[in-house]
């Protein structure tokens, strides 16, 4: 009824010359009732209750980006704020971290966008920050404001340096760990900078003082498993010999100070007597080694005799013969190493053919001196160590030496200076293919 009688009321006025109304659809009436001021240009809410974004009245639909009114700085999408809007978004100021529409200046943190996660410093990402900060998730590496997931290293903030990895600061780690200024002690992820002692890594155990890897470091240290040789600031496994500490000289066995040998130990041409293994410099006495009593002389073994310096000799001999038996298949592989051995000690002894010792396994193994018929001689004992029967060829002339045998069942020779061994004449099928002058 109210339908017909508005068409009627219309009719009646058109036909009296009236304008008519234009009678607009929802949108038009918002519009309409939105763009009442041509003068406004920036935020306004409008009759639907919505906020918009108008330039000279008109709602900017084409708009997107990030503008300020009385109250903030607020997210526009196509002319509207979002007021659903939380994350990062930029303007011609920067880039800027928004919660519920707004930028929140109060926030400092890292927050993720499609592009990363980056530092917000209060409400604005900070391109120039690299360092550590924290989010929800942890601590992180950023660089230029940025997380940096490829980097595994050691990075110092505020507090301490801390055990980065993939971009995170690791709490867990506790071990050795490298950066642009060296290897470290970490425990708990922090450089321990009061640790001095002995740490492990994959490559082995290391000296570490107040909390940096020492390489420069060479000769007794401790860790909770004991004493330990370090060689450049590593423990050398394959170390026996003496090393110093404090006032008092150590033998140490493969790197570790054992506490448990007594016994003689050679050093240079010196044989030390040791108690628990450590040198008694202020022992005087005897002691029997191997079957042979020596003369001990604060500390020193004293080969006065023939018979002494036989005996000592021997007692090396028999270390190189069970080291020579253990390497191979053939004969010819382990006599091989046997000579190789002996002329490794020729190679650090004097060669003279003056004075008492020089034709001896004694002057090779000892003394410090060889010749031609010392070498033959200390390999021929270490022979007979071996097993094996040989003779001395050239004894007591002279010309070159070295010791003939089979080996293998076929006849040979092994020579103590040259280091070598072969089948058949002298220099003939040598193991290292060498051809021999002398």
């Amino acid at each position: 009824m109210r339908k017909k009688l508005l068409v009627l009321v219309l009719a009646g006025l058109v036909g009296l010359g009236v304008s008519q109304p234009v009678l607009a659809d929802e949108n038009t009436q918002s519009t309409t009732a939105v763009a009442q001021n041509t003068s406004v240009t920036g935020l306004q809410k409008a009759s639907d209750g919505n906020w918009y974004y108008y330039v000279n009245g008109v709602v900017d639909t084409s708009y997107t980006g990030i503008v300020k009114n009385s109250t903030g700085w607020w997210r526009v999408e196509n002319g509207k704020i979002n007021f659903n809007f939380t994350g990062l978004a930029q303007n011609s100021n920067g880039w800027w971290y928004l919660k519920n529409g707004k930028i929140d200046f109060s926030y400092t943190g890292i927050i993720k966008n499609a592009s990363g996660w980056w530092r917000v410093e209060n409400g604005k990402v900070n391109f120039n920050f690299t360092g550590l900060a924290k989010n929800e998730n942890g601590w992180w590496y950023l660089k230029n404001g940025k997380i940096d997931f490829s980097y595994t290293g050691i990075i110092k903030n505020s507090n301490a340096w801390w055990r980065v990895e993939n971009g995170k600061v690791n709490f867990n780690f506790t071990g050795l760990a490298k950066n642009a200024n060296g290897w470290w002690y970490l425990k708990n992820g922090k450089i321990d900078f009061s640790y001095t002692g002995i740490a492990k890594n994959s490559t082995g155990w290391w000296r570490v003082e107040n909390g940096k890897v020492n390489f420069s470091f060479t000769g007794l240290a401790k860790n909770e498993n004991g004493w330990w040789y370090l060689k450049n600031g590593k423990i050398d496994f394959d170390y026996y010999g003496f090393a110093k500490k404090a006032s008092d000289w150590w033998y140490v066995e493969g790197g570790r100070i054992t506490f448990k040998y007594d016994g003689l130990v050679q050093l240079n041409s010196d044989f030390l007597y040791c108690e628990n293994s450590r040198v008694n410099f202020n022992y005087t006495g005897s002691f029997t080694y191997d079957g042979h009593t020596y003369t001990i002389k604060n500390g020193k073994a004293c080969f006065n005799t023939q018979a002494d310096k036989d005996a000592i000799a021997k007692v090396i001999a028999k270390e190189i013969a069970e080291a020579a038996l253990s390497y191979g298949t053939t004969d010819r592989e382990k006599v091989y190493v046997a000579a190789y051995i002996v002329a490794c000690y020729c190679a650090n002894d004097t060669y003279t053919m003056s004075g008492k010792d020089y034709r001896t396994a004694y002057g090779v193994f000892v003394k410090g001196e060889y010749s031609c018929a010392g070498s033959t001689r200390a390999l021929g004992l270490v022979l007979d160590c071996m097993g094996y029967s040989w003779t001395h060829v050239n004894e007591n002339q002279y010309t070159h030496q070295w010791c003939e045998l089979y080996m293998d069942g076929q006849k040979g020779w092994a020579d103590g200076m040259g280091g070598d061994c072969g089948y058949g004449e002298w220099g003939q099928n040598s193991v290292t293919g060498r051809y021999y002058t002398y």
